[in-house]
């Protein structure tokens, strides 16, 4: 009886959480089952601004269904990472702990091939298996210097976690394509700053006095972020003034070395 008792507590709970109504960025829907209805029904054919409006809020609603449902939130994710053409933005599924998910493989593999999932790229970078590198690498290759910046910089974020000497070389060859984007200014940054490291370091460091600007405070910020960083900083603005722009100088003292920071 006791035992009983004791179940029936636990599960009261969440029977009645199950039943409340859940409200994601304005949009309330009536229990958990609402929730997951909306996220399992494919949305209706409208206009691209209208679209991304959709997968945005889809995205907001799997976090929060994640919460309520764990495991049926993964089943959402790993269909709509199967899916070429995803209806929940990219923000929305990288919540999985998983480092690396070996059966997306293949489906990985298929959708490089569609360009309606570019923009679900950090996917890849965030659970796909080290055998996509040269999928991934090929796939660069064709669009390097030409892609938006994010599309490019995911790329580029796999292939420095599977392959760190390449990929950072050729984060390196990113910042020299200054004709046809801007990506550029700030793909150091955009890769780099989560897959630190001495040789990380280095390479903030050789452009911090680059000529253009943006360039030089984006690599200072990698720098910044590196072990030991903040002393080479302190270091160069010290002995070698010269080194980099008085504007970067200013950049460097105010925003990176600032007691705040």
């Amino acid at each position: 009886m006791r035992l009983a008792l004791c179940i029936a507590l636990l599960w009261w709970p969440s029977v009645v959480l199950a039943q409340q109504p859940i409200t994601v960025q304005g949009r309330k829907f009536d229990n958990v089952k609402a929730l997951h209805d909306f996220l399992t029904e494919r949305p209706a054919d409208v206009d691209a601004a209208s679209r991304d409006q959709e997968q945005r809020l889809r995205a907001a609603a799997l976090l929060e269904y994640a919460k309520l449902d764990p495991k049926g939130a993964r089943e959402i994710a790993l269909a709509e990472m199967a899916n070429s053409n995803p209806d929940i933005a990219v923000e929305g599924l990288l919540f999985l702990e998983d480092t690396e998910i070996p059966e997306l493989t293949d489906v990985f593999r298929a959708n490089l091939r569609a360009n309606t999932f570019y923009w679900h790229l950090a996917c890849v970078e965030r659970y796909g298996s080290g055998e996509l590198l040269p999928d991934v690498v090929k796939l660069y290759e064709q669009h390097k210097g030409e892609w938006a910046c994010d599309i490019a910089a995911r790329c580029l974020g796999f292939i420095v976690k599977h392959d760190r000497e390449n990929g950072l070389k050729l984060v390196e060859e990113a910042v020299s394509l200054r004709a046809d984007t801007g990506c550029y200014h700030s793909v150091m940054r955009d890769v780099l700053v989560v897959y630190p490291g001495t040789d990380v370091l280095a390479l903030g460091l050789k452009y911090i006095g680059d000529a253009d600007e943006a360039v030089a405070t984006n690599a200072a910020s990698v720098v910044s972020r590196q072990n030991g960083g903040k002393e080479e900083l302190r270091a160069i603005l010290s002995s070698e003034p010269y080194r980099v722009s008085a504007r970067t100088r200013s950049y460097i003292e105010t925003q990176l070395l600032s007691p705040q920071n």
